[in-house]
Parts: C-alpha cells; sequence; structure tokens
C-alpha cells in the first residue's frame, strides 16, 4: 500500500492545496456539518481558492479544480507516509478511507476569530475544527491538518481529544495569550518538491 503512494506521479498542485480543499469543505459542511466521504476512485470538485493578506480568503465558485485524498497522501514526505499508512507500529495494512470530519472535543479558534475579524463574532456556538480522517485496515485511525504557510501537517487521534478543549477565558475567539496545538498526536511534513513538473 505505501508502494502506491511512493510511486503515485500524477500531481495537480503543491502542498498548499490541501489547505485550500480543507477550506472549501469546511465551508461546504458548515450549513450541514455532518461527515464527508470522498470517493476511491473519483476526485472531488473544490472551488478555486482565492487567497489574500494574512488570514484573507475567499473562493471563485465559477471555477473549479480537483482534489484527490490519495494526492495529499502521496505529497507526504516519506517518514510521515510510513506512519500515515502503515500505522504507529508499522503493521495497519494499509488505508481504507479518507473522510472530511469534525474532531470530537475540539475547538476551532482560528474559525472564531476569523468570524469576529470579519465582523461576524459567533457567540451562541462553538465552532468544531475539521480535519481528514484517515482510516486504516486494521480500524485504526488518524486525522490530518495541512496547513496553508507550511509544509507542517498537524496530525490527531482518530477519535479526537479525549476531554474538550476549553475555549479562552475572555470568550469565543478571543485570546488569553500564546496558543499552542492542543492535542497533537505529531507533527508531519509534505514534500514540498512534489508538485506537477
Amino acid at each position: 500500500m505505501r508502494e502506491f503512494f511512493r510511486g503515485f506521479q500524477e500531481f495537480t498542485g503543491n502542498y498548499k492545496q490541501h489547505n485550500a480543499a480543507l477550506k472549501w469543505f469546511r465551508r461546504v459542511q458548515a450549513d450541514e456539518p455532518n461527515d464527508l466521504h470522498f470517493s476511491n476512485t473519483e476526485k472531488a470538485a473544490v472551488a478555486a481558492i482565492i487567497k489574500d493578506k494574512g488570514m484573507d480568503y475567499d473562493f471563485d465558485e465559477t471555477r473549479r479544480v480537483v482534489w484527490s485524498w490519495f494526492e495529499m497522501v502521496a505529497q507526504l514526505d516519506d517518514e510521515s507516509m510510513a506512519y500515515v499508512v502503515n500505522g504507529p507500529d508499522n503493521r495497519s495494512g494499509g488505508l481504507t478511507g479518507c473522510w472530511f470530519s469534525a474532531r470530537p472535543g475540539s475547538y476551532d479558534h482560528k474559525g472564531h476569530h476569523q468570524l469576529k475579524h470579519e465582523g461576524k463574532p459567533k457567540r451562541d456556538a462553538r465552532l468544531r475544527v475539521w480535519d481528514f480522517l484517515l482510516v486504516r485496515a486494521d480500524g485504526s485511525s488518524v486525522r490530518l491538518h495541512p496547513q496553508w504557510s507550511t509544509t507542517t501537517v498537524e496530525s490527531f487521534p482518530g477519535e479526537g481529544h479525549t476531554t474538550e478543549v476549553e475555549p479562552p477565558a475572555r470568550g469565543l475567539g478571543e485570546s488569553d495569550g500564546p496558543g499552542t496545538s492542543a492535542g497533537t498526536q505529531r507533527n508531519l511534513k509534505f514534500d514540498a518538491l512534489k508538485r506537477p513538473a
């Protein structure tokens, strides 16, 4: 199974495409927050991202690009790919599927902060962090949360946080000081050289 991803060459974009896809699927799921299952044979359609400075971005819904979870795994560096595909004990039997899934117990500080920045603070409900949930043949799973500005991919246990991540004491979208990536299992990496020729 790992050899399949190692041999994958059909790259349609650089590693940033996976954070763009995450942002798009999060927007799509906002009105109907159910897990989204991705096909193992067909690529998903994603609106083209329009990235501005800082946290600002939008989508051009008249222009679509394709996204594949196979490509996301294939663009990981070799050590990260081994962990995702084979599991921490190197005997998972490979990957069987990928979902877009809200992480149990999470608090989406960036999402709340973005809404506050846009003048639309959400004070009545706590936003969850959405990840790509990859399931292995042995039933184990791992969550990937790719970044836009770095090759780092935060990973989390498939089951999410065992206890609720507490929002800042000052309120949703506010700050109590320097933040942390609560519950990160392991920081993985994309290989920036894996991109279209």
